[in-house]
C-alpha cells in the first residue's frame, strides 16, 4: 500500500470515529471545526474537514497568517479566495510551510469546508478569538466572492 493509501485508511477511520462521537453526544458533525498543529496535520485536517462536511479548518502556524509581502509583518491578507491563492502557489509566490498549509486550504474550501483559517498559535487564545469574533484573526481562505 503507498503513503497516500495509508493515509486514506487513516482519514477514514479518524472520520468515522469523530462522526460517531459527535452524534452520540448529540453535535452535528457539520457544526465541527477542525485545527490542524504543522506537519501533516493540515492535510488531515481538510480531509476530516471535507468529509464530516465542516464549516472550518484552522492552521496554528507561527506567523501572523498570509503576507501580502513576506518582508513586511504589517502586510496581514484577512481574507483571501481560493481562486487568488491558486496563483500564488503555481507561481512559486508561497514558500517554505505556508505551501502545504494553503494548498490543503484551497482544496478544503473547493470541496465543501466553507472556510479555512490561517492563525497566529503564538497568539493567547487564538481560537477563541477566531470562532467568537466577528472580525476573525489571522486568514480566512473560501472558495470565491467577498467576506460578508
Amino acid at each position: 500500500m503507498t503513503a497516500d493509501g495509508v493515509i486514506a485508511v487513516v482519514d477514514a477511520n479518524m472520520e468515522r470515529a469523530l462522526r460517531a462521537v459527535s452524534v452520540e453526544r448529540g453535535v452535528n458533525p457539520g457544526r465541527l471545526a477542525l485545527v490542524a498543529f504543522g506537519g501533516a496535520g493540515p492535510l488531515h485536517a481538510c480531509a476530516l474537514a471535507e468529509a464530516l462536511g465542516a464549516e472550518k479548518a484552522m492552521f496554528l502556524t507561527d506567523v501572523a497568517g498570509l503576507l501580502a509581502d513576506v518582508d513586511e509583518p504589517g502586510s496581514l491578507v484577512s481574507h483571501i479566495t481560493a481562486e487568488a491563492l491558486q496563483p500564488m502557489i503555481d507561481n512559486g509566490r508561497l514558500t517554505g510551510g505556508m505551501i502545504p498549509k494553503v494548498a490543503a486550504a484551497v482544496h478544503a474550501v473547493r470541496n465543501g469546508v466553507t472556510s479555512a483559517h490561517l492563525l497566529d498559535g503564538r497568539v493567547p487564545h487564538v481560537l477563541l478569538l477566531e470562532l467568537f469574533s466577528d472580525a476573525g484573526v489571522g486568514t480566512m481562505i473560501t472558495e470565491g466572492g467577498a467576506k460578508a
